[in-house]
């Protein structure tokens, strides 16, 4: 008999939550990686759309402005128009060396922004040149993707003002729903642990259940089978003590012996019963 019942099924519950644990997580963290990924890209997509078209905008309305200062003031006047529209990225321009010379929000103006901390990315496209080498690119009015550890930014050179439009769109937002996801994931993960060690325990319990069961019947098979057989007891016959209580259990002893070995109890062990013969155990 298994004496040990309660440990295998606490060993086999433990291991398959583990095994499936382990796996949930590898799963979950390469889902939240494509997801974030793939929100990224979308982020990155709709910056370059939003800068191509501002800047389409802001090259006709100072395309008959020949001062600088005019025409960073007419930016400046879009940027605020923007902001006053509860837009939630924000556009911004340049110069060459990090200086902010229009934003939506005029107490920046002036700001040094270390363009050493725009990284380069891959979200849309590999071949993205450092920002201090945009200007000398082939087509340095085409966005690159570059990203800090708050926004993610679409740059694009302006030659006909030696500055830099940028478009920055905050990656906070998409934190948030990254860590949401990541709730639902490990809500929904635990309850599956949760299943898969109560079911591993419950059938465990039954597997085991059932095998002791075909033990103990074979083992009383055995049993019946060696009393037929001789290598039991003898059988005696005892008629001072006979009783029909006795001989019923007798005759019922033998039936289930006959079904078990199938070779009958014999003539003599017939006789025996008839005449109240007692089997000694």
């Amino acid at each position: 008999m298994i004496r040990n019942k309660r440990t295998l099924q606490i060993t086999i519950s433990i291991t398959l939550s583990a095994i499936v644990l382990a796996l949930g997580i590898v799963s979950g963290v390469q889902a939240i990686a494509v997801f974030r990924s793939t929100l990224e890209k979308k982020m990155a997509e709709d910056s370059e759309i939003i800068g191509e078209n501002l800047r389409i905008l802001i090259k006709q309305v100072t395309s008959e402005i020949t001062n600088q200062g005019q025409a960073m003031a007419r930016i400046q006047e879009i940027l605020e128009i923007l902001e006053q529209k509860n837009w939630i990225e924000f556009a911004c321009v340049l110069d060459s060396t990090g200086r902010i010379l229009a934003h939506p929000k005029r107490e920046y103006i002036d700001m040094q922004v270390p363009l050493e901390d725009y990284k380069r990315t891959a979200l849309l496209g590999t071949n993205v040149p450092p920002i201090d080498d945009l200007k000398d690119a082939t087509d340095p009015e085409s966005a690159q993707i570059y990203r800090t550890s708050a926004d993610i930014i679409t740059v694009q050179w302006l030659p006909q003002m030696m500055t830099y439009f940028c478009v920055n769109q905050s990656v906070a937002p998409l934190g948030k729903k990254i860590d949401h996801l990541t709730q639902v994931m490990v809500q929904i993960g635990l309850a599956f642990v949760v299943l898969i060690a109560a079911g591993s325990w419950i059938s465990t319990g039954r597997i085991v259940g059932r095998y002791e069961s075909r033990i103990g019947r074979s083992e009383q098979r055995n049993r019946a089978i060696d009393m037929v057989s001789g290598k039991g007891r003898p059988l005696a016959v005892d008629l001072r003590t006979c009783s029909i209580d006795t001989a019923i259990k007798n005759l019922l002893t033998c039936f289930y012996a006959t079904w078990l070995s199938g070779n009958g109890c014999g003539r003599s062990s017939w006789r025996q019963i008839g005449s109240c013969g007692n089997w000694i155990s």
